[in-house]
């Protein structure tokens, strides 16, 4: 297996996992701050997948990224993503919540993550 279908098949369950943490946690009435914590670090983990595969897949077009928003770039300019924007959203609402930890945060990132699961989804039919 190459490391890219590997990143696939990772992305893949990763999103999954996301939708359905996302879906627990807006129809949940009891420990609410546990399932909000759980979609928070999926969320990350799909934005760490998500630009990793990006930068194998621009390599492989010999295209060298190494931070995330040269790679949101350099994937719109390959037109291997449509919205330069909305990962650049992505990006920052992660790193709001990867170093700026706080309760108010995690609940107002967390109604915006519908629109990036919608994202992710569309960037996994993508590299598939």
């Amino acid at each position: 297996m190459t490391k890219i279908e590997s990143q696939k098949i990772q992305y893949h369950k990763a999103v999954l996992s996301l939708e359905k943490a996302y879906e627990k946690y807006k129809n949940t009435k009891e420990d609410i701050d546990t399932y909000r914590d759980s979609v928070v670090q999926r969320f990350e983990f799909c934005f760490d997948l998500a630009w990793k595969a990006l930068k194998t897949i621009l390599l492989e077009k010999g295209v060298i990224c190494n931070t995330p928003r040269d790679c949101f770039e350099n994937a719109y300019s390959a037109k291997l993503i449509d919205n330069e924007e909305i990962w650049i959203k992505t990006m920052k609402t992660r790193n709001t919540l990867s170093h700026l930890y706080d309760e108010d945060s995690a609940k107002e990132s967390v109604l915006q993550i519908p629109e990036f699961i919608e994202n992710f989804k569309k960037l996994k039919d993508i590299i598939e």
